[in-house]
């Protein structure tokens, strides 16, 4: 949800999830990351780095209760809620476990740029300090 920023959760996000649920038994998944209630400046720091340069134009700052009432007012019924941070810290380190895998094939420009202007050297150190970080993060139950 964070990928598709504040704007966009809604409408068409949120519209478009529901017209493509037919039946009136269908079951959406919606996995976020976001800000706790009430987050540190580590939080924050973090959904605005994410938001900078890991995806830009997403938001990582909302906290779960505004996904909730947002699901709410489109028509979705919640039926659960799970906070899967400590969880989901095992994925973050596969996955940095897997960039590092690539170190080479990385810096020589072989593995896809997230843009024009951050491949190479700087695409590695992003991303491997976006991962790093987001795997201590989640294992904190943070953002």
């Amino acid at each position: 949800a964070e990928h598709v920023g504040i704007a966009n959760f809604v409408d068409p996000f949120l519209v478009s999830v529901r017209k493509m649920l037919a039946k009136k038994d269908s079951k959406f998944l919606l996995q976020v990351s976001g800000l706790r209630q009430g987050p540190s400046w580590e939080d924050v720091a973090w959904g605005l780095f994410m938001s900078k340069y890991i995806f830009p134009g997403a938001d990582a700052s909302t906290p779960l209760n505004w996904y909730v009432k947002q699901c709410e007012l489109a028509g979705f019924e919640v039926h659960s809620v799970e906070t899967i941070g400590r969880h989901y810290s095992h994925t973050l380190h596969k996955w940095y476990d897997n960039w590092m895998s690539h170190k080479t094939d990385i810096l020589l420009g072989k593995i896809d740029a997230i843009s024009e202007h951050t491949k190479g050297k700087h695409l590695f150190r992003l991303q491997e300090f976006f991962l790093a970080w987001s795997v201590i993060a989640a294992g904190q139950s943070s953002a």
